[in-house]
């Protein structure tokens, strides 16, 4: 077989240039797609759990996740980390009726995961497997989330590990500019802003975990979703199962109090013997549920979020060769977020890059897009709509 494919190429390569053009293949117009997602139903249970259904018999897997209404913003200034340890802890613990080895056993027996996470403003839990797993698998979850163990042996492992993180934290001048630019941005003492530190980490107790878990997790403000191979009916009782009796009669910590960033230019610089220099640009944005966030969504992929087809990859990388790297972002959250550029540059272009950047910022503010760029990047968000997720992370 290997001949024969040798001696048709040899072949090709005698034959005339005119035979050797690729002919353009006559393709039909393709007809509108009709994209029309499934809603997926919504339960509430008596305790306040919502949980959503959305069965997909494509494959025989499932996935489970849950979303709680905490994070780090809810730890106590002097105990920053906590929030991040408690989810830590809940996962190599175990629960009390999957303790840490059985449970690490049971779930590489099925060929299945289970993580926990928390990020500012929520705490997760997810698990994915086979289908025919399914009931253990919504009982390892249920544990998790309503009985946890709390082994202050693992808390102590997962101390060490995030003592040994912060010793190292500044070692990476990406880590350095993301984290110090927040914390500028927000204001030391400001929940999005705080910053974890070895005495706060090393003054957390198995009791302050058990005591931020008893205030945190509940039902209420808990919302589920399970997608996968199942039936609906069969679902919703195993559900109902699982959660109906996890009561927590803890009165809801209120949210923190904190001043929103102002709108003020100021630049902060971090002395550090590398030639190259990470820079973070960041202005106010909006809040959770702003009516804006679409149009920022699509503003954000034309100035740089599309990455090569961008404005700021064009004009400060292409075309001046100013960084190795750029792009804008922005985030949502329930006291302010932030709309923000990155680039990475050699020291001298610093200046000439961020105002090139701040340049870009002022066209997109007074300049309306062209109907091509519209249509790019309403396309470009459509699209990778399919592959959006939501990841959780230990801080």
């Amino acid at each position: 077989m290997k001949n024969i494919k040798y001696a048709i190429f040899a072949l090709a390569l005698f034959l005339p240039a005119s035979q050797l053009a690729a002919a353009v293949p006559h393709l039909p117009t393709p007809q509108a797609i009709n994209f029309n997602p499934p809603k997926g139903n919504r339960y509430v249970l008596t305790n306040g759990l919502v949980f959503r259904l959305m069965p997909d018999h494509t494959l025989p897997v499932i996935k489970i996740t849950a979303l709680l209404k905490t994070g780090t913003i809810y730890e106590p200034k002097d105990k920053v980390g906590l929030a991040g340890l408690t989810a830590a802890t809940i996962r190599e613990s175990g629960s009390a009726k999957y303790p840490s080895d059985e449970l690490n056993k049971t779930l590489e027996y099925m060929g299945a995961s289970a993580e926990t996470g928390v990020d500012e403003e929520n705490a997760g839990f997810s698990a994915s497997g086979l289908s025919k797993d399914t009931e253990k698998l919504l009982d390892i979850v249920s544990s998790l989330m309503t009985a946890p163990a709390f082994d202050p042996a693992k808390l102590e492992l997962k101390k060490s590990d995030l003592l040994e993180a912060i010793l190292r934290r500044n070692d990476n001048p990406e880590a350095i500019s993301g984290r110090e630019s927040r914390r500028m941005f927000y204001g030391a003492d400001n929940p999005y802003g705080r910053r974890v530190e070895a005495a706060g980490v090393s003054s957390i107790t198995i009791d302050d975990v058990k005591k931020f878990y008893a205030e945190n997790y509940r039902p209420q403000g808990t919302i589920i979703a399970v997608t996968g191979d199942f039936q609906l009916d069969d679902m919703v009782h195993l559900v109902t199962r699982a959660f109906s009796d996890w009561n927590n009669t803890t009165p809801a910590p209120a949210a923190p109090k904190a001043a929103a960033p102002k709108a003020e230019r100021k630049v902060y610089l971090v002395s550090k013997e590398v030639e190259n220099a990470p820079v973070r640009i960041y202005m106010p944005g909006p809040k959770r549920h702003d009516p804006s966030e679409y149009a920022l969504e699509i503003g954000n992929y034309v100035l740089g979020g599309s990455s090569m087809n961008s404005r700021l990859f064009q004009e400060i990388r292409t075309k001046r060769g100013l960084a190795y790297s750029v792009s804008s972002f922005w985030s949502k959250n329930d006291l302010a977020g932030i709309v923000g550029a990155y680039y990475g540059t050699k020291n001298e272009s610093v200046p000439q890059a961020a105002r090139e950047t701040l340049r870009q910022y002022d066209i997109m503010r007074n300049v309306p897009l062209t109907s091509g760029e519209l249509r790019t990047a309403k396309d470009g968000i459509l699209n990778s709509y399919i592959f959006s997720d939501r990841r959780h992370r230990i801080r």
